[in-house]
């Protein structure tokens, strides 16, 4: 019987069945294993503290306490990083400022102008907004990023002029565009 040219190991099984596992003769390039008793030696303390050195327990008896204080110090450090790093993402995603757009008026086929109005919690803090013009599609056919100073007032409006390369139908303030402006 031939399947994929293995009949050399059909034959050994062939042979097994037949003859039993004691009869096969034996190889001799494979070694002979002593027999497991079960028992595993336990190496000589001298060899142990040669090869790794003398532990620390037995220097003073106190690394129990090291290691309570190496875990505690461990988890308060990682709490203070934790803590750190969750404060700068709170900081970074609250925004500076909101801007909305009241009126917006079409003032010739290239230009719109548009009441912006500010409100930023520290007026202390120069910001600067984008706003946008949309043709009647909602495509953006004109930008532009405005500063507004810092200054005393909380709640600006300022007058924005937006150029456009074709004809806007209105204009508005871009969703969450206010930063604080460089100095």
């Amino acid at each position: 019987m031939r399947v994929h040219g293995h009949e050399a190991q059909l034959a050994h099984v062939a042979s097994r069945v037949v003859h039993g596992p004691g009869l096969l003769p034996r190889k001799l390039d494979v070694p002979i294993l002593a027999p497991h008793t079960g028992r595993v030696s336990q190496p000589s303390p001298d060899l142990l503290v040669r090869r790794y050195g003398q532990s620390r327990r037995g220097a003073g008896g106190g690394a129990g306490r090291s290691n309570r204080l190496a875990v505690i110090g461990s988890v308060v450090v990682a709490l203070l990083v934790t803590a750190v790093v969750v404060w700068l993402l709170v900081r970074q995603t609250a925004p500076v400022a909101t801007a909305t757009v009241g009126t917006s008026r079409i003032v010739s086929d290239s230009v719109v102008e548009v009441d912006l109005t500010v409100v930023r919690s520290d007026p202390s803090i120069a910001v600067r907004c984008s706003v946008e013009a949309l043709d009647g599609t909602l495509a953006q056919v004109g930008a532009r990023d405005v500063e507004i100073p810092a200054g005393t007032d909380g709640h600006v409006t300022v007058p924005v002029e937006i150029t456009t390369f074709t004809r806007a139908e209105q204009g508005r303030a871009i969703e969450n565009s206010c930063v604080a402006a460089d100095s």
